[in-house]
């Protein structure tokens, strides 16, 4: 029966050799975005704003260095976001939380 759903009682059963995905929204505004890096170099991440002050920013792992804040220029405005933690870790990203400041020229 290989690629087949049985029938079980009127309803379709999944094979037993199917995975299943579940997804999750992190942010209905996500904005790819680069830092300033404290290395004088640049980040790609993924701006995820959250409630007013905060923010998570997704980047690859190895790119944010603990402790570490970020810069960017977004909309002609200066942001400083200072950490407050890891969120989450995978094999190719990690999601940290920041406080997000607006700098006044």
């Amino acid at each position: 029966m290989a690629g087949r759903r049985a029938r079980l009682d009127g309803r379709h059963c999944a094979p037993r050799e199917e995975t299943r995905v579940g997804v999750e929204t992190l942010s209905r505004t996500p904005a790819v975005s680069h830092f300033a890096l404290r290395n004088n170099g640049e980040a790609q991440g993924l701006l995820l704003p959250a409630v007013s002050g905060e923010a998570s920013i997704a980047l690859r792992v190895g790119v944010y260095a603990q402790g570490e804040n970020l810069e960017a220029t977004i909309s002609g405005r200066q942001h400083v976001y200072l950490p407050q933690g890891i969120v989450e870790r995978g094999e190719d990203y990690e999601i940290v939380r920041f406080k997000e400041m607006v700098r006044e020229s």
